[in-house]
């Protein structure tokens, strides 16, 4: 079961076991959703959406893998990002569960979902659906965490 990595959240962790957080920008609003999904969102670009469900929080077991993702791709059109699925009603069926799910998303449609903890699965949907090319200067300002009128997300 995925029960142990919530129960363990609900207990104060040790000091030296502090959380890794998510990896990636968190989408926040509706707003910043819609620039990932359906049909306004960001085209020639790729996205990986981390679900998680607000008593479980992201998943710290794939912190590695994503980390090493993100440096592997550094410069491609891939952005990382984690969601709580009480956002919006798109993600309704990702708040029964504590298994994290990653949502992969091209061109504003869900392309993948991978269940749970799956570094290879993930890694190759990444392959499979990654648009050719590098990002534009101005797609690396949006990541630093300013959107398309400056302000900060």
């Amino acid at each position: 079961f995925f029960l142990d990595r919530c129960i363990s959240a609900a207990m104060p962790p040790a000091k030296e076991a502090k959380a890794a957080g998510p990896v990636g920008a968190p989408i926040e609003t509706p707003e910043q959703w819609a620039g990932v999904f359906g049909e306004t969102a960001t085209k020639d670009m790729l996205f990986v959406v981390e679900t998680y469900v607000s008593w479980c929080g992201p998943s710290d077991a794939v912190h590695s893998t994503l980390k090493r993702l993100m440096q592997e791709y550094e410069g491609k059109k891939l952005k990382f990002h984690s969601v709580n699925a009480a956002l919006t009603a798109d993600l309704a069926k990702y708040r029964v569960t504590s298994k994290p799910h990653f949502l992969v998303l091209k061109d504003g449609e869900l392309v993948e979902v991978i269940d749970g903890v799956n570094a290879p699965a993930l890694g190759k949907a990444i392959a499979d659906y990654i648009p050719e090319g590098m990002l534009d200067i101005e797609d690396e300002k949006d990541e630093e965490g300013a959107d398309e009128d400056g302000d900060d997300y």
